[in-house]
């Protein structure tokens, strides 16, 4: 039997949504996004145009968007400073 997939926001299953679908509505959908943005934090900085490449091709190399590879890289600082 195939595992039913339930809405990451308030655990409904997920019938007859797209394969894609995370949430079960745009009620359930915005309110996992408000969620998450109030979790985050940001935090301007400047980088040089060179330094700023590194970085994009080091995330690009992870696979990861510019803002996962970072909350990886301090996620892992944070971890191993334990």
């Amino acid at each position: 039997m195939e595992h039913a997939r339930l809405c990451l926001k308030c655990r409904a299953p997920l019938i007859n949504k797209r394969s894609d679908a995370v949430t079960c509505s745009g009620k359930c959908r915005s309110q996992k996004w408000r969620a998450l943005k109030e979790q985050s934090v940001l935090i301007p900085f400047r980088l040089s145009t060179s330094l700023h490449v590194g970085l994009f091709l080091a995330a690009y190399a992870a696979n990861q968007g510019i803002d996962a590879y970072l909350t990886s890289l301090v996620s892992n600082h944070l971890t191993s400073n334990i």
